[in-house]
């Protein structure tokens, strides 16, 4: 049908426009018209989509120069292009060769296929979607291909902030984040602060996270849960009336420990003296109410003060 337009519109044409050079001139520009698929192209799209797992996300690829991209083959695969996520090859949708994970999950966006437009719909993102797209796009004599990464995000709990009263430090925990979220520790004007240890926790792909840091009396702590992706977080404050109730630490314990021993030594010492100073005081003054009983020739002694001695 497309020779028998050309051969139309030539014999309708004047005289003049029968020359060979016009006539080749207007063929070629009727063979561009008509034959958009030979024309070079690129593929080009977002670099990344970053959604909430389980809400549906939307990858948008497009053909540069726009043109229409009915009669084309667009493929959205991931690591191999067999099995793809989704197919569409000259006018209809192929999903035989789907990948098992997508399967009654995608829908290709088709609004903008006549400006070679072609949006990938994945419906319930879950944390296995996660990761590298490629939009690929061929014509009979032409191909091109993007790439788009696909991210999700898990906001966890509202952090809970807490003391232990046995060895003065705070503790935060947050659970249910994706990806993998950090702390950070402020005081009462926002100035970062060391804690003495992190941990987290993997569990059904979500992660948990518990950091301490030692009590600063007088001043608020603040912990911040903070997800590197979407920058969202998550708060909690200590006020200052809080570090009134928290004992002291081990170390200081065992200075009060130390001191107590020291303290109790030096009384019992003290006390095994005096009790040894009053037995030797009885036994003086037994021993000089025996003297009392001698005979006169020693009161003379007893006068001088020997009997004492």
């Amino acid at each position: 049908m497309e020779k028998t337009f050309k051969r139309c519109l030539l014999e309708r044409m004047p005289p003049i426009m029968h020359q060979p050079l016009i006539q080749f001139i207007i063929t070629g520009l009727l063979w561009l018209g008509t034959s958009g698929q030979s024309v070079r192209f690129t593929v080009s799209s977002v670099s990344s989509v970053s959604v909430p797992i389980g809400s549906d996300a939307t990858l948008y690829c497009n053909r540069v120069p726009e043109m229409n991209a009915e009669n084309m083959e667009i493929n959205w695969f991931r690591t191999s292009y067999i099995p793809y996520v989704h197919m569409y090859n000259r006018g209809a949708e192929d999903k035989s060769k789907q990948m098992a994970q997508f399967a009654n999950r995608t829908k290709l966006l088709k609004q903008n296929i006549t400006r070679g437009g072609m949006a990938l719909l994945i419906r319930k993102v879950t944390i296995k979607d996660l990761g590298k797209y490629y939009c690929y796009f061929e014509s009979d004599d032409h191909h091109g291909k993007a790439t788009v990464e696909l991210k999700g995000t898990v906001i966890g709990s509202v952090p809970n902030v807490s003391y232990t009263e046995l060895n003065g430090f705070v503790v935060c925990e947050s659970y249910g984040w994706f990806p993998q979220p950090y702390v950070i520790w402020t005081d009462s004007a926002r100035n970062p602060l060391n804690s003495s240890w992190t941990e987290v926790l993997r569990e059904d792909d979500l992660f948990g996270v518990t950091s301490v840091i030692p009590v600063i009396p007088g001043s608020n702590i603040t912990c911040t849960v903070t997800n590197y992706i979407t920058e969202s977080r998550q708060s909690s404050a200590l006020i200052p009336e809080i570090y009134t109730e928290i004992k002291p630490s081990p170390e200081s314990c065992n200075w009060y420990f130390y001191i107590i021993i020291i303290i109790s030594c030096v009384l019992i010492i003290c006390m095994v003296l005096l009790c040894i100073f009053y037995l030797w005081k009885k036994a003086q003054e037994r021993k000089c109410s025996a003297e009392t009983a001698l005979p006169p020739e020693n009161e003379i002694l007893w006068e001088r003060g020997l009997c004492g001695a």
